[in-house]
């Protein structure tokens, strides 16, 4: 059985609705371990699965060369030395309202 609403109750429903909508999607943090205990085993896999504005968080280890086009995101060691990338990291494309983040990272 459902209740019929009144017109002040779909207006506060419609205005409940579209306030909640116009929130804030949370960004996500893409755990990377070379020994498999996070989302992904190396960098650029993470990357791909990034989506604008994500963290991407590196646990201690080496890992191979990764490329960021077209987003937003921070790719954060779990601390200084700790994270080794061997032969580069690129960041290509980025607009002018599109930053990248690299911090605790030793790129060889």
């Amino acid at each position: 059985m459902s209740l019929p609403l009144s017109p002040c109750g779909l207006l506060f429903a419609f205005a409940l609705f579209a306030a909640l909508s116009a929130l804030p999607v949370l960004d996500r943090t893409w755990i990377v371990d070379a020994a498999g205990g996070g989302d992904h085993r190396d960098i650029q896999p993470a990357v791909d699965a990034a989506a604008d504005g994500d963290r991407i968080l590196v646990r201690a280890g080496t890992y191979n060369r990764f490329a960021i086009e077209h987003k937003s995101l921070s790719v954060i060691g779990v601390r200084p030395g700790a994270v080794l990338v061997q032969y580069r990291a690129s960041i290509q494309r980025l607009t002018s309202n599109q930053s990248v983040i690299l911090r605790n990272l030793l790129i060889t």
